[in-house]
Formats: C-alpha cells, sequence, structure tokens
C-alpha cells in the first residue's frame, strides 16, 4: 500500500480537512490514498485500514504545521524503460531475440511475429515514457512549491554513495540514525527481471522469450 496515493502517480491534491478529530483525519488520508490507489493498496483490507488509523492524525498535523516533506526519486530514464518494460512484460531481458525457436508456428513466420511484437512494445513503451514525463512533471512542479520542505534524490547515486544521500536527507529532516552504517552495492544493479510474467499463460510466456531484444 502506498500511503496518500500511489508513488509512481502525480501527487493528490491536499485539502486539510477542518475537523481535527481522529477519524475525520482517518477519512481524509484513506480518501487520498485511494484517489490513486497503488497495486498493494486494497480497499476493505483490515491490516491496512488499521495501519492508516494508526498514522492519520500525525499526518494531518504534519501537514497543517508545515512539517510533511517528500522525498523525490529520480531514475536514469534509459535504465527505467529497461524496467518498466521487463515489469509489464512486453520487452523482457532475459532472453536473446531468437535465440530460442518457435515450435507452434512455422519457421517462416518468427520474423513476421517478432516484427509485430516489437512494433506493440515500442508503442507501449512510448505510452509509458509519456506518463513519467507527466508524472515527473507533476512532482518537480511540488518541489518548487515545497518551500524546501522537499528533496530530490538520483537512485544512481543513492546505489553509489549511500551513506552520503542518507546523511544529507537526515540533516534537512532533522533525522538520526539508528546505528550502523549503510553499504553500497558492489554488484551492477540490474533493471527489474519481470517476475511477475511467469503468471502468464504458457503460451504468451514462450511467444514473449523468443521474440524480444535483450536488455542492454
Amino acid at each position: 500500500m502506498h500511503v496518500l496515493g500511489d508513488k509512481h502517480s502525480p501527487p493528490a491534491a491536499v485539502q486539510l480537512p477542518d475537523d481535527p478529530s481522529p477519524a475525520e483525519s482517518f477519512e481524509w488520508v484513506r480518501a487520498m490514498t485511494f484517489e490513486r490507489p497503488a497495486l498493494t493498496t486494497r480497499e476493505g483490507d483490515p491490516e491496512q485500514e488499521a495501519h492508516l488509523r494508526s498514522i492519520a492524525s500525525e499526518i494531518r498535523a504534519a501537514f497543517r504545521s508545515q512539517r510533511f516533506g517528500y522525498l523525490i526519486s529520480i531514475k536514469n530514464p534509459y535504465a527505467w524503460g529497461v524496467s518498466v518494460a521487463a515489469f509489464e512484460c512486453y520487452l523482457p531481458p532475459e532472453s536473446p531475440r531468437n535465440s530460442r525457436k518457435f515450435r507452434s508456428f512455422p519457421r517462416v513466420t518468427e520474423p513476421l511475429l517478432g516484427k509485430a511484437y516489437e512494433s506493440r512494445a515500442c508503442l507501449r513503451l512510448r505510452r509509458d515514457c509519456l506518463r513519467l514525463n507527466e508524472c515527473y512533471r507533476a512532482w518537480l512542479d511540488l518541489h518548487q512549491r515545497s518551500d524546501g520542505r522537499s528533496t530530490i534524490v538520483r537512485y544512481e547515486d543513492l546505489l553509489k554513495n549511500p551513506d552520503s544521500v542518507l546523511e544529507r536527507i537526515g540533516r534537512q529532516y532533522d533525522l538520526h540514525p539508528r546505528g550502523g552504517a549503510v553499504l553500497s552495492s558492489k554488484k551492477i544493479t540490474r533493471p527489474a527481471t519481470g517476475i511477475i510474467c511467469r503468471r502468464l499463460p504458457r503460451k504468451r510466456r514462450l511467444i514473449r522469450n523468443i521474440i524480444c531484444r535483450p536488455a542492454i
């Protein structure tokens, strides 16, 4: 669940309730959360409802006193494109193009199927890139209007120098570590693997694996 709305969507508009009661605060936080629900946000889920109730009054008070801050992460758009294509199962990174052969189709149809699938993948990637631009414009506009209550963090900087990035965030929001160092990743961080694709029907998985190009 993403409290106050899906983090992959533009930020929800904030209209504080006049009534400071816990019940009204809960309804306000709940309404903002379900205005743009994330994939993991489930209406009527008792555990999620209880969590929203437990934090609603504190969130409202933070907004009222202008202590509520925003941490906006930005990723290299090319790496993001590969990750989202793998997650959405239209450009998976694990198989080279035509590395395996269709057994269900004549050999002559493979290039035609490949071009059709790639064209469809390009259209979907274009749609998602336009959506990304829309979201970034909205979040960057919020950053400019937040009077120093927001921070922009590059995903690549966080991976390379987590201590320095987290220290900067801590200074801005008066946060203190609980102890222990944060180690940077020593391995190359690759795009998402598209695990969700395993739930596709077998025939669609075969087409997806055979035709698509590998990730860069």
